[in-house]
């Protein structure tokens, strides 16, 4: 005998449909359970992007991985969808190639015919010409989606820029270098340098011994936390990154063989064509070596009002009046009220020797201490700022005395013709020497320009 069963839309997954029958004669029953399992799932949405690292690709050898990834209908929050899918990848710049399936020409396309694990279909774009490639991928009904690779052409541009031009003794900064083609792209893989013979790897000092800095283009095997680069950063020994960028550290000793205090500049290249030396860009980074801080100063105010914030600032400086590197300011508040704002755990960070921090002023006339170190033991610096919080004076109203002129009245003006054409003016009561114009209109009167015609 068969049963067919229907499974309404409305059926939960992992319900049990129970089927129970008996033999014509009744003596015999049977029954069998059905469990309802979930549906297949379905490819629902698609999105496509390089990898990511992979922005950018050099023009003709350069290569990008270009990665669909789709996601089925699971709600409500949809899943990586793996299994069969025709997904095909399509430039106009440039060659796309999946799984070794894909054209060499430009204006290429290939076909992926299923996603993996992760959802994911990829194809590699190589070969374009400067510019911008678009990749376009199409899924069948569900559409297309577009996705860009800067395609950059060989490095015009060499740029350095410190992170901080002044290091103490004992301590290091980074230098980012950036790269550019001639259309301003950044480049990316880029190998940058210092010149072969080491004299010329570092400009010290022009003193006697002189002790220059270290350089490293590389991060330090044996101490993988202290260097650490900048975030979003690599060493340059790895080539620069899709932003075109990479960073070297550099560092002074101090102690017994410190580095010798002045302007060090390390000197750089990037070797554009081995076989032009027209070609090899160069850039220099000078950084001044200072010694430890001996002095801190300060723009505190002598007053505040009460319920008003100021900006402090401040400068650290050794004991030859330089800027020291870097380094934390500790602020701390000895007496009085108010808050201090804008450090790192009472810490204010040395940018170039400078930092700054904020003082908020209660409502309460009093006196406020605040102590500023920096060093640790016998080589700690410290500075003491007091500051009065108290209401400002009303300030007096000052009113300027004006000097009104003793300006004697006319009665009468007289305007009279010569023969000649000549116009006269003049004023019964004016006082002698007196401004007959001034007079009258002082006193309220009328002045008016009389020509010969009106007067006739």
């Amino acid at each position: 005998m068969t049963v067919r069963v229907n499974v309404g839309e409305d059926s939960k997954a992992g319900q049990n449909l129970y089927l129970a029958g008996t033999t014509s004669d009744g003596s015999t029953a049977q029954s069998i359970t059905i469990t309802i399992a979930d549906p297949a799932p379905k490819a629902a949405s698609f999105s496509v992007a390089p990898m990511k690292g992979e922005e950018s690709a050099a023009a003709g050898t350069g290569t990008a991985t270009i990665v669909a990834t789709v996601l089925d209908n699971s709600t409500p929050d949809p899943k990586p969808f793996t299994g069969a899918i025709s997904i095909t990848f399509i430039t106009p710049n440039g060659a796309v190639d999946c799984d070794g399936k894909g054209g060499d020409a430009p204006a290429s396309s290939c076909t992926t015919t299923a996603t993996d694990a992760m959802g994911k279909a990829t194809a590699v774009l190589s070969g374009g010409t400067p510019g911008t490639a678009t990749i376009t991928a199409v899924a069948g009904k569900l559409g297309a989606a577009s996705t860009d690779v800067t395609i950059f052409g060989e490095a015009a541009s060499l740029e350095a820029a410190l992170a901080a031009d002044s290091i103490n003794q004992g301590d290091s900064t980074f230098v980012t270098f950036t790269v550019k083609d001639a259309a301003d792209r950044p480049v990316k893989g880029a190998n940058i340098t210092q010149p072969t013979a080491m004299a010329d790897r570092v400009t010290a000092p022009d003193v006697e011994d002189a002790v220059g800095v270290m350089v490293a283009l590389a991060q330090d095997d044996d101490d993988e936390t202290a260097d650490d680069p900048p975030k979003d950063q690599v060493y340059c020994d790895d080539g620069t990154n899709a932003a075109g960028q990479c960073v070297v550290r550099i560092s002074s000793a101090a102690g017994a063989a410190a580095t010798t205090r002045g302007e060090h500049t390390a000197h750089f290249e990037l070797v554009v064509d081995a076989t032009d030396p027209d070609k090899t860009l160069t850039a220099d980074a000078a950084v001044r070596v200072v010694g430890a801080p001996d002095d801190i100063e300060t723009d505190a105010p002598d007053t505040v009002e009460p319920r008003t914030r100021v900006t402090i600032n401040v400068s650290v400086y050794d004991d030859e009046d330089n800027l020291v590197g870097g380094g934390d300011v500790t602020v701390t508040k000895l007496e009085g009220r108010g808050a201090v704002l804008g450090t790192t755990n009472g810490n204010a960070a040395l940018t170039g020797g400078e930092a700054s921090f904020q003082y908020y002023a209660t409502s309460t006339d009093e006196a406020v201490v605040l102590e500023l170190t920096i060093g640790e033991g016998d080589a700690q610096v410290t500075e003491i700022i007091e500051i009065l919080v108290e209401e400002a004076e009303a300030e007096e109203e000052v009113v300027e005395e004006v000097v009104i002129p003793d300006l004697a009245a006319p009665t009468s003006v007289t305007i009279a013709v010569s023969d000649d054409g000549v116009l006269s003016v003049s004023a019964e009561g004016a006082a002698e020497g007196d401004d007959t114009e001034a007079q009258v209109r002082a006193n309220g009167g009328a002045w008016a320009a009389v020509s010969e015609e009106a007067a006739a």
